[in-house]
Formats: structure tokens, sequence, C-alpha cells
């Protein structure tokens, strides 16, 4: 088959949740012997680092720079407009113009990455392609979240904000001749709308034989994009309130942060025995120096990707029911879950307290992950979708 991905962001390299969902699926597929062509956003927060290259046979690389900064004036005239501002912000003549010369080619699939390129979906839809959305979240959600934990004109604002992506991502689901979407809970939300098949297809991986083994004494890290909200909630909520209490058992232990974006959450954040390790650029390669996850989420509806690839690395992971939500793992055997923050504390107290107990849990970790979450897997099943689809107009 040949397969148009459209991308809120370029795939190569997978340095954040986002980017790797789409890279390790595009790969996936390419293994498989489809031809797929990724045609990207490139943006000042995430530029094009692949030259135009990748390394996989079959999958090839495309991007168009857009400027999508934050505008005060211009966040405040969307007031009178229709799309969300944080899809807005995406729309470029010059990707539409791409994507029309592409769309004179034939395509079996186009696949929608998100909501930030629905808008070139009905693009795709009129030029009588196959369209699959692939719901990354339930964007509402976030949004609804957000404006509930503002005040005043910021929480109005984003209230409507949630309501147009509501709208937007209805749209979306309804239109598209099928939804893959990355969790239980995504699909659930998206039956409810989509007119066509919704496929529950998670994250997937290159799955290593066998997990990396762990370096002691142990170390305690989180990997995640400290600019993204609920990610730094997240993490602000354990820095104030379970932080203090391993620390208490633990005096000297350290907890590694890294990601796009920590340095600034840090120098705001001023907590003890934390050491930020800034932007990394080979994320698997961080996960393998780790050996136990802080993954306190506290908010969204989509997989955890850093989750995910903590258990195909066999890490231990210490993380809520949200964050834990979607995976199908089971609490004190693949994963520790916990919501109270002296619940939360006492979960890795535990993996400090047991070398044994980190190592079981990356055992049991990576070979659920290798069971559910092989990127060469989902990627068969996402063909089998595809083949089920009516012929391209």
């Amino acid at each position: 088959m040949r397969i148009l991905l459209l991308c809120p962001k370029p795939p190569c390299p997978p340095v954040d949740g986002g980017t790797r969902a789409v890279w390790e699926l595009a790969a996936g597929l390419a293994e498989e012997g489809h031809t797929v062509h990724a045609l990207s956003v490139a943006t000042a927060a995430h530029p094009d680092r692949s030259a135009g290259r990748s390394a996989i046979t079959g999958l090839t690389l495309e991007s168009v720079e857009v400027d999508t900064r934050l505008r005060p004036a211009a966040a405040l005239a969307n007031v009178a407009g229709t799309l969300p501002y944080a899809v807005a912000r995406f729309v470029s003549r010059e990707y539409e113009r791409r994507l029309r010369a592409h769309l004179e080619q034939p395509w079996d699939v186009v696949q929608v990455e998100g909501l930030p390129v629905a808008p070139y979906q009905r693009l795709a839809l009129q030029a009588g392609a196959r369209v699959v959305f692939r719901a990354h979240n339930v964007e509402e959600e976030l949004w609804r979240q957000r404006a509930e934990g503002a005040q005043g004109l910021v929480s109005a604002w984003l209230a409507a904000q949630a309501r147009r992506v509501g709208r937007l991502e209805r749209a979306c689901w309804r239109s598209a001749h099928a939804v893959a979407a990355i969790s239980p809970g995504v699909a659930e939300a998206c039956r409810a709308v989509a007119r066509g098949p919704v496929l529950d297809l998670p994250v997937g991986f290159e799955v290593p034989e066998a997990a990396p083994p762990i370096l002691e004494p142990a170390q305690l890290f989180h990997l995640g994009a400290m600019d993204w909200g609920p990610t730094a909630e997240g993490v602000s909520w354990f820095l104030a309130q379970a932080w203090p209490l391993v620390l208490r058992r633990h005096p000297q232990v350290r907890l590694h942060l890294a990601g796009r974006g920590v340095g600034a959450f840090a120098a705001a954040h001023v907590a003890p025995n934390v050491v930020v390790d800034g932007e990394v650029e080979d994320a698997r390669a961080y996960v393998r120096q780790g050996a136990i996850l802080v993954a306190p989420v506290r908010s969204g509806s989509g997989l955890r990707v850093k989750v995910v690839e903590a258990l195909v690395e066999g890490r231990a992971v210490v993380t809520t029911r949200w964050g834990a939500e979607g995976l199908g793992a089971e609490d004190g055997r693949e994963l520790l879950q916990a919501d109270d923050p002296a619940e939360f504390a006492e979960r890795i107290g535990r993996c400090l307290d047991e070398p044994a107990l980190v190592r079981r849990l990356g055992t049991a970790a990576h070979a659920f992950a290798a069971r559910h979450f092989d990127r060469r897997v989902l990627a068969r099943r996402l063909s089998s979708l595809y083949d089920s689809l009516p012929p391209p107009a």
C-alpha cells in the first residue's frame, strides 16, 4: 500500500511521546512492506532535524516550515473565528500546496495524525482518498481541564476553545473512513460519533529480545516535555507532595528530569536532590540509563508513551491510574500504581529498598510489552483496517 501521513511535527528523530507514536507506527508499516511518506509541519519548537532522510526502506520524510508561535493579539482575534487557536496556528498555504500536489498521485490511505492537522483532512476527502484519523487523545477533555484550572477571562477563553476543539475532533471522527484510537478510553469516545470502524491501536515500539540490564544503585527518572501542561502539572504535584516523603526515608536519592523545557520548569519548581538533564537526543538510551520511571500523571485520556517506553525497556514504573489508563498492565505485576501522595512515595520507597522488586517488575514489564506493543504486530492490525475500507474513489 501507499500511505500518506499528515503530521503536526516531524516524527524523526522521535524526541517526545507524540513523535514517538508516529515514528514507530510509520516504521512498522514500512517494515511490513508498505510505502509510507510523512508530510510534516516543522516549527521552532519542533524543527526538522532529519534532513529529509530515513534509515528505514520504504519510509520517506518531508516537512514544511510553519510559524506557529503564540501571539496574544492573534489569540484574542481568534474569538471571532471558528477554528481553535491551537489548530489555526498550523494552517499554512505552503503545506496545503504541497499536500494538493501529493494528492494528485494515487494513495491507498491518507492518515491524519491528530487535531493540529485536522483542517487538511477535508482536502484528502475531496480528493477521493480513504482517510483514517488517528486520535491521540480526547483533546476536548484536556482543554476543559485547563479551563477548570484557570480563572476569570482566561478560564472563559479556554472553555470556549474547548468547545471548538470538541466540535472539530468530533467532525474529524465522523467524516473519516475509520479512526485509529490510541487507548480504549479514546476509542470509546470515538465510537459514539464515528460512522466508520474504530480500531483501538496503542503506541508500538521495536521491542528488544531482552530488556537491557538495570544499573545499580537504582536511579529515579522522569522523561517528558515540561512545556506541555499536563506533564508539568503532574511533576509539580509530585515534587510538592510526594517527593518530600520519599526524601524523608531516602535522603540521598536523586530524581533525574529530562525533556523539552525542563530547565525553565526546574527553575520555577526548585526542589532538593533533583538533577536536570535537559532535552536528550536519544530517549530510549536515556530510559536505559535509569531504573525506576516516576510518572505522576494527573490528567488526560490518551496512552502515556513514556510509560510504554519504560515497559518496553524493562524498567520499573511508578505511576497513577491516569498513567496506567489503557495499558492493561496489572498493578503490582508489570508496574506500581498509586494516586495518593503518601502511597506514591511508599511505592517508590519499596523500589529503592528492594532491588529484587525492581528487577521483577522490569522482567514482567518487558514480557508484557512484547505481547502488546510490538510495532510490527500493531502495523499488521492497522493494515487489516486499511484492507477493510472501501476502495478509494
